[in-house]
């Protein structure tokens, strides 16, 4: 039984799955192209864990139905706001639509590197770099939080660094401001403690967080101590540096305190931070 799409398949009678570029315990993402204009898209396909294909090897079917319509709906919430944002730092929206018994959401392909392997692959000049790669993820963060949306899952692997500069991805977890329900969502290292429990208070803070831990590991290489883990003992930092460096450490372990008080209340404040070991 098949759990992803087969190559040649096609979706909206208008696209065809080319393959499989990755996935999560809810997703199926894959590569297609668009048939009568012959360009690449990402089309994510709704696929929570407990599903499996029925014979035709299309049809998602799962046997707890509540599930199942809790994951379109949230997939239908993400479309929605994707299609009302419009940054050039954020993934570029296409189309939402429903088949298979699922929800698909098709957004621009980029060619690229994920800032995880971005990061690895290259010796960092840290002042390059923020003003780089970090600056504009803080403008597409920034212009998310003027609409009244939280990210909620900021994280190396959901920035991709293309020739025309980073793009964020993946607004999965995104929720609005004032939304009473804020699903539990964790991105180990790079969530704030708040977002380990589904009623805790979160706010612009949380984004800045997980940029701040995103910091972190293009500064270290790796991935910070989960946040659930420094509550009693809190070690990110156990090497001495120097001059910049060390700046750069105290707004890192600022904006990643686990009292979101403590944090830059928003973008516009931990930019100006930064912009101290820019001088």
């Amino acid at each position: 039984m098949e759990l992803s799409l087969k190559k040649g398949i096609k979706l909206k009678d208008k696209y065809e799955v080319k393959e499989r570029i990755a996935g999560t315990d809810i997703s199926n993402i894959y590569l297609c192209v668009e048939l009568k204009t012959d360009k690449m898209f990402v089309i994510k396909e709704m696929f929570v864990k407990g599903c499996f294909r029925d014979l035709d090897n299309k049809t998602v079917v799962n046997k707890n139905k509540g599930i199942l319509e809790e994951a379109k709906e949230s997939y239908r919430k993400e479309g929605k706001v994707l299609k009302e944002i419009s940054h050039k730092n954020i993934v570029k929206f296409k189309e939402i639509f429903e088949e298979n018994n699922t929800v698909y959401i098709v957004t621009k392909y980029y060619k690229g590197l994920d800032y995880e392997r971005y990061i690895q692959a290259r010796k960092i000049n840290i002042k390059k770099e923020i003003c780089k790669n970090i600056y504009p993820i803080l403008d597409a963060i920034e212009y998310l939080h003027k609409k009244k949306y939280i990210h909620r899952d900021i994280k190396p692997n959901n920035i991709i660094i293309t020739k025309d500069g980073p793009i964020l991805l993946d607004f999965g977890a995104v929720s609005h401001i004032n939304s009473k329900n804020k699903r539990i969502n964790i991105s180990n290292g790079f969530s704030p403690i708040e977002f380990y429990e589904d009623d805790t208070k979160q706010g612009y803070y949380s984004d800045v967080y997980s940029i701040a831990a995103t910091i972190y590991y293009m500064l270290n290489k790796k991935i910070p101590i989960l946040a659930k883990n420094r509550v009693v003992e809190d070690e990110l930092f156990l090497e001495k540096r120097k001059d910049k460096v060390e700046l750069l450490d105290k707004i890192i372990l600022k904006n990643m305190d686990l009292d979101y008080k403590k944090r830059a209340k928003n973008i516009k404040v931990l930019r100006k931070e930064l912009k101290l070991i820019m001088r």
